[in-house]
């Protein structure tokens, strides 16, 4: 598997770890104490998860980088607003109607179960509940998006430094190389021996810059005949 894969798959695999955490570990505190939480065995306590979990993906998903990011502030302050509001209300119902349909079942001479979670009963404790789970769920997609745009900054800023590179290199390397030229000229009109040399070496030098030193890899003994060729030529000048 390519690591461009297994970047693409560490972000859903941690959302997955995180919910299966956040549901296991509340089980687990109930298997060991005597008196399992009443609230945790109902139905309506998955149906409130599920609440949760949902809210946490449109704010997520939708609600910041489909106004936050645009900067549509005063929508999306409201929309969360407006969220958080409705999803207490209707966990509210839902804790009412689990208790009151106990109530009429059970009658009142029977042993009541015990009352909801503080943190869930109310609608005042349930926007508390999903103010957490929005500052949670904001707190880790704008950090997600910091290190996404930081990466995107260093890689910029490496394109940036080839470009200007290359630039460099397009300036010095004709200056060099015509230089190189009108010496090998000087040394055929003299007849030198030392003509057909240091055209090889010209050669060497134009197709190490243009072809072998592309790659992010070289090889040490390339770079060293590359540099002693280059000594020459310059002692040649």
């Amino acid at each position: 598997m390519s690591k461009i894969k297994i970047k693409r798959l560490i972000n859903p695999l941690a959302h997955v770890f995180g919910w299966l955490c956040y549901f296991i570990i509340p089980k687990l505190i109930d298997n060991f104490q005597d008196k399992p939480e009443f609230f945790r065995e109902s139905e309506f306590w998955w149906t409130i998860q599920i609440l949760i979990v949902i809210f946490f993906y449109v704010n997520y998903l939708i609600f910041i980088p489909g106004l936050l990011f645009k900067k549509k502030y005063l929508l999306y302050t409201l929309s969360v607003v407006a969220c958080i509001i409705g999803f207490s209300f209707i966990i509210e119902f839902f804790v009412s109607t689990i208790f009151n349909n106990v109530h009429i079942v059970q009658g009142p001479r029977e042993t009541m179960p015990p009352k909801p979670p503080d943190g869930i009963h109310g609608p005042f404790k349930g926007i508390s509940v999903f103010s957490i789970v929005f500052l949670i769920s904001t707190t880790l997609r704008m950090s997600i998006e910091w290190f996404k745009n930081e990466r995107l900054r260093r890689e910029l800023e490496n394109e940036k430094l080839k470009a200007e590179l290359q630039v460099l290199k397009a300036q010095i390397d004709p200056h060099f190389f015509f230089n190189v030229l009108n010496n090998i000229c000087s040394l055929a009109r003299k007849k030198s021996n030392d003509t057909e040399k240091f055209i090889i070496k010209l050669s060497e030098l134009i197709r190490y810059n243009l072809y072998e030193n592309k790659s992010e890899k070289f090889f040490l003994e390339k770079e060293i005949n590359f540099l002693k060729s280059y000594i020459e030529i310059q002692q040649l000048r």
